[in-house]
């Protein structure tokens, strides 16, 4: 049996372990896979050896029906000793195609694992990127904060500051010079607030 297909999920699985800041999300999910992969290569191994050991057994007894056969006919035991091998060699295969099919079952199974363990892999690499998008967003939302505080916290200051005479100023109803200053300012205000505006 080829082992590159568990031993891919095996180091697959192994990474996402050891991975720091992994996504804990999909720990049930890579708990099961796991699981599965154990019992998958538990299993696997074990068909395996017994494969070996059927067909061992098989080439002894096809061995010693081939014997059996080249000799010459004596007595009716010698018949049903090779009637016994011939029974014995058919039980032994049909154990080995038993377990081939068994071992092919082990096979599509560690394969959807496999399959199952890239498509988390996959999942947690999306939802990892997503995350990094979300904490970059969250950082220059938070300098847009900083920088609309210190454009609000100017508009108080000027406003602390304004005196009586610039107030009567900005009243003039006859020229309006000061109104038209007050408002170049507050415009200017406006426009450095909505610099800061987040952006989707």
């Amino acid at each position: 049996m080829d082992q590159r297909p568990l031993a891919l999920l095996l180091v697959l699985v192994s990474a996402a372990a050891l991975r720091p800041g992994a996504a804990r999300a999909d720990a049930a999910t890579e708990t099961k896979l796991r699981d599965a992969l154990r019992a998958a290569t538990a299993q696997a191994r074990t068909l395996e050896d017994d494969k070996a050991r059927l067909q061992a057994s098989e080439a002894a007894l096809r061995k010693e029906v081939e014997e059996l056969r080249k000799r010459p006919v004596q007595k009716e035991g010698g018949d049903r000793k090779a009637a016994e091998l011939q029974r014995r060699l058919t039980e032994q295969a049909e154990g080995t195609s038993r377990l081939k099919g068994s071992l092919e079952k082990c096979d599509a199974a560690s394969r959807e694992a496999i399959e199952a363990a890239r498509a988390s892999e996959q999942g947690r690499a999306r939802l990892a990127a997503e995350g990094t998008a979300m904490q970059a967003r969250l950082v220059a939302g938070d300098a847009r904060n900083v920088r609309m505080y210190q454009v609000a916290r100017e508009v108080l200051d000027w406003i602390d500051n304004l005196g009586p005479g610039q107030a009567w100023e900005a009243r003039d109803p006859f020229l309006g010079l000061k109104r038209v200053e007050l408002e170049n300012v507050a415009q200017d205000y406006r426009d450095r607030l909505l610099e800061q505006k987040a952006k989707p």
